[in-house]
Order: structure tokens, then C-alpha cells, then sequence
């Protein structure tokens, strides 16, 4: 649990969630997962926010943010926006596949 102890904007239920989900094994092509919700976005709204990096990739390849809307998924190299999501359980899956 050490792992997702910094994820400090996540509620208790998204902190165990992610957890387990880290504790399952990244997919493929992975290589953290990261709090960033402590830098300073400047976005109205946004509490948790994620970074989920691949491997020898400088830059995050998804962005997690919870907003007041939801939960949305951005993939900044090719401009992709999620529509928002009712919980961060919904996207998790979908690391990996939004290409």
C-alpha cells in the first residue's frame, strides 16, 4: 500500500481501488504511476490527478483527472479526451487500450 500512499486527493475507496490495481501488475508497456495532484495545474475544479507513464517516455502518455464533472482520461500525444466517467474504477481499464 506504500506505493499509492502519496495519492493524498484520492478518497479512501479510490486509494484502495488503485491499489489494488497497481497490485495486480501495470499493463503492458507501463512503468509508474504517479500523484501529480500536488503541482500547480491551475484548473478550476480538478482534485486528484495521475500520471501514468510508459516505459523510457519523459512525458505522461495518460492523465487521470478528477473533476468536478468526474472522472476524465487524457492522452496529451494524440489530443485524446474522455468523456467523463463516474468513477476512476471505470477508466482504469482502459489504460493501455485508448490509443
Amino acid at each position: 500500500m506504500s506505493q499509492v500512499s502519496a495519492f493524498a486527493a484520492l478518497d479512501v475507496a479510490d486509494r484502495r481501488m488503485l491499489a489494488d490495481w497497481l497490485a495486480e501488475g501495470l499493463p503492458a508497456g507501463v512503468d509508474a504511476v504517479l500523484d501529480l495532484s500536488s503541482r500547480p495545474w491551475n484548473v478550476s475544479g480538478a482534485g486528484a490527478i495521475i500520471g501514468v507513464f510508459e516505459a523510457a517516455q519523459p512525458l505522461a502518455t495518460w492523465i487521470l483527472v478528477h473533476h468536478d464533472a468526474g472522472w476524465m482520461m487524457l492522452r496529451p500525444a494524440s489530443g485524446f479526451v474522455s468523456d467523463p466517467a463516474g468513477s476512476l474504477a471505470d477508466l482504469l481499464p482502459c489504460i493501455g487500450s485508448a490509443r
